[in-house]
């Protein structure tokens, strides 16, 4: 999330309820494009980087900029921490 020109990293998880110790906030809705990291944990910067410096930049794809939400990754069952066949699906928002 970027607020007030920093970026900060939030934690996230789906629920039914309102848990009175946690921020609510949803992602809101929009075109998104999806981008896999294969590998480690450690490694994911590594990735992060690669889609933002030359993934990005050699596509026709229309990147929202705007919006305060700068990339989501989403953690499932492919997610193994430092396992080699670990999957973390990460969201760049694109312009509606």
């Amino acid at each position: 999330i970027k607020a007030n020109n920093q970026y900060f990293y939030q934690c996230a998880f789906h629920s039914e309820n309102h848990i009175s110790q946690f921020k609510y906030a949803s992602i809101p809705a929009g075109n998104f494009a999806k981008f896999n990291h294969a590998g480690p944990l450690y490694l994911l910067s590594k990735t992060i980087n690669q889609i933002y410096k030359k993934i990005i930049p050699g596509s026709l794809l229309d990147i929202d900029f705007n919006r305060l939400l700068i990339h989501y990754e989403r953690y499932d069952s492919k997610f193994n921490w430092n396992n080699q066949n670990s999957i973390i699906e990460i969201y760049v928002p694109l312009q509606n």
